[in-house]
């Protein structure tokens, strides 16, 4: 072979070697990022808006704009402008993104500024808060995220979430938004807002439901405390739970992990506590493990009064440690002969551990509202096939129609009352005043089946029996004609159930049939403007009724155009003393342009009053569809 074959041959070689290195490390560069891609957890896309407006909608009518000098980081941000409504701002579909039971770190820049574009500018308030919201395919909203801004400085929202199991996932948005106010004013409700830096990650948290968006599942009570859901006081998502009636320090939620960690592992926990009772400005708590009969600190930290404060830290998991069975609990700090001021009652939230390297973000405490919820058993609101028809083998309470001498109306007026299934007049049974609407009798609530409805549910288990009282709430005097239909002095008559029920039609029931006494045993629900009454006199009567609901209820408890209303927004709330024994429900038809956003408005009041309540949509008009529903999920919750 002469030496012109070989050097082409050595030449050969030295390419294709030159071009195998470039295509593995072509390929390792595409699996890389192929791999890179696979294994993000970014549900958002598009979130740092280096893409422009791809991906991104104007929520609600809001005009969406890039912002070249307005950001956070990069060379972008997203501007909002022209909001008609305080849900309006930028959104994003995120169909397909997230799943049921996984949890969610989430978070955003936002920054609002005088702008030249917007004359209302001028007047922005110093401080402004601002919403991360997920909305479902079945029409629920969920605040994720939150954060205070100051006027032309960027506020980060944060927040941890997880998806509840019942979630309905067919179509799901996430959004910016500023709090819900019914009539927003441009200068403070409709401000022109920037963002940038859009997040929501997944965590793999060795904590299960830390944030209690499916309710009690994975949690349990160390030291006979009581736990209860907290539906308004919360720091994120729908619930907190929240630790009452503590005899230790240890005294709260707890959850079995045995399995779940690793000797040698290092993990950073962090969690959320809540606290107003008590004499102390702070308290100390504590995120705890045991392991076998071992129990250590993994984090602890002093938070404030009133105020959600963030306690983390960072834990190894010992070499030696006893991994057989192996438990994570919160408590206040260790007292071994603790004082009242040790054993206060304190809500807990957003409770993570994750192996070190994770994501989980940073947030700062926010303030939230105040008080000790009764346990609302779950947040399903669905009802079974045929919950109110008649079904094979189960037995019906009687119907009665009696009557009663009204001191109101000075003269005898009619209810029908609907005995439990198997009544026995030698038990005492718990009541439930059941209202109808504007025009109804007592008798309009049978064309609703509760008879069938609570009895179905007796026969399964899921409401307690009682006795029903359905009253004609249109008080009139014997010395007053018939009133016009929708006439104000209409309105006046009912208003007038109050005293009847105080003065007249409650001492005759109790006088005429076995009826446990107290305000535990009492509930009082309405539709339209039984709803609207049922508000008004669970407020007024709350020494008398522990239980109030209220499907798709009427205007007129606040002030409208027409009326002045019976309450205000500061006295449409529950006194501190009787919140950790009252529960509202609230139900407004998604379809109903009958009452409007009052069902809302009336939640809000409460919510901005700090009280603790129910209050879901559910499909439907003005109708039995939503009243029905209401009627079930009132009854599965109260006398519990």
């Amino acid at each position: 072979m002469n030496k012109e074959v070989l050097e082409v041959k050595e030449k050969m070689k030295k390419i294709m070697k030159f071009a195998a290195l470039t295509f593995c490390a072509m390929f390792l560069c595409v699996f890389s990022f192929m791999t890179a891609q696979a294994d993000s957890s970014e549900v958002i896309k598009n979130g740092d808006i280096e893409n422009g407006l791809t991906d991104w909608n104007g929520q609600y009518g809001s005009t969406l704009s890039l912002a070249y000098y307005t950001k956070a980081s990069g060379n972008l941000g997203l501007k909002s402008s022209g909001r008609t409504c305080t849900s309006a701002g930028p959104s994003q579909d995120i169909t397909g993104r997230i799943q049921a039971g996984k949890t969610y770190n989430v978070s955003a820049k936002v920054q609002y500024r005088q702008d030249e574009s917007d004359p209302d500018s001028v007047n922005y308030p110093a401080e402004k808060t601002f919403l991360m919201t997920l909305r479902y395919g079945d029409g629920t909203y969920v605040n994720i995220g939150n954060a205070t801004a100051k006027k032309g400085e960027w506020g980060t929202i944060q927040g941890t979430y997880t998806v509840p199991a019942n979630a309905d996932l067919s179509n799901v948005t996430v959004f910016i938004e500023t709090p819900y106010v019914s009539n927003p004013a441009p200068a403070n409700d409709l401000i022109t807002f920037y963002v940038d830096d859009v997040s929501m990650k997944e965590i793999v948290s060795v904590i299960e439901n830390g944030g209690f968006e499916n309710g009690y599942d994975k949690w349990t009570s160390i030291g006979n405390a009581t736990l209860n859901l907290g539906y308004v006081t919360k720091y994120s998502g729908n619930h907190s739970m929240q630790a009452t009636d503590r005899k230790a320090t240890a005294a709260g939620p707890l959850q079995d992990i045995t399995g779940k960690i690793q000797k040698g592992q290092k993990y950073k926990v962090s969690a959320r506590f809540y606290f107003t009772e008590g004499s102390r400005a702070e308290q100390t708590f504590n995120i705890c493990i045991k392991s076998g009969s071992k129990i250590s600190i993994m984090a602890g930290g002093n938070v404030s009064r009133g105020n959600w404060g963030l306690v983390e830290g960072t834990y190894t998991i010992p070499a030696d440690a006893d991994l057989s069975s192996t438990k994570v609990f919160v408590e206040t700090a260790f007292k071994s002969s603790p004082a009242a001021d040790d054993l206060i009652p304190f809500y807990v939230d957003d409770i993570s551990m994750i192996a070190a390297g994770s994501d989980t973000g940073k947030d700062e405490p926010v303030d939230a509202g105040y008080s000790k919820p009764k346990s609302f058993i779950d947040a399903n609101y669905n009802t079974p096939a045929d919950f109110d028809q008649k079904k094979a083998g189960v037995t019906y309470g009687e119907i009665k129609t009696v009557e009663y001498y009204s001191y109101v109306a000075e003269m005898n007026r009619k209810a029908t009352v609907i005995l439990p299934p198997k009544y026995n007049p030698s038990k005492k049974y718990p009541v439930l005043y059941l209202l109808h609407g504007i025009g109804g009798s007592e008798t309009e609530w049978l064309d609703g089946n509760p008879n069938e409805i609570v009895s179905n549910m007796v026969a399964a288990g899921t409401a307690k029996e009682m006795i029903m009282v359905l009253p004609n709430q249109c008080v009139r005097h014997k010395s007053e004609a018939n009133p016009a239909h929708l006439s104000l002095e209409q309105f006046g008559m009912y208003n007038r159930m109050l005293d009847d029920l105080k003065t007249s039609l409650i001492p005759y029931i109790e006088k005429n049939y076995p009826v446990k006494p107290g305000r535990d045993n009492r509930a009082i629900a309405g539709l339209s403007m039984g709803g609207r009454n049922a508000i008004y006199i669970g407020v007024k009567m709350v020494n008398d009724f522990a239980y109030t609901g209220a499907f798709c209820p009427a205007v007129g408890v606040l002030p409208y155009w027409r009326e002045d209303g019976l309450l205000t927004t500061k006295t449409l709330t529950i006194p501190q003393e009787y919140r950790k024994n009252t529960l509202y429900m609230i139900v407004a038809g998604d379809g109903d342009t009958i009452v409007g956003d009052s069902p809302l408005q009336y939640s809000t009041t409460l919510k901005n009053n700090g009280f603790d309540h129910i209050y879901y949509n559910w499909p439907g008009g003005h109708w039995w569809g939503p009243w029905k529903n209401g009627l079930y999920n009132f009854a599965r919750r109260i006398f519990q």
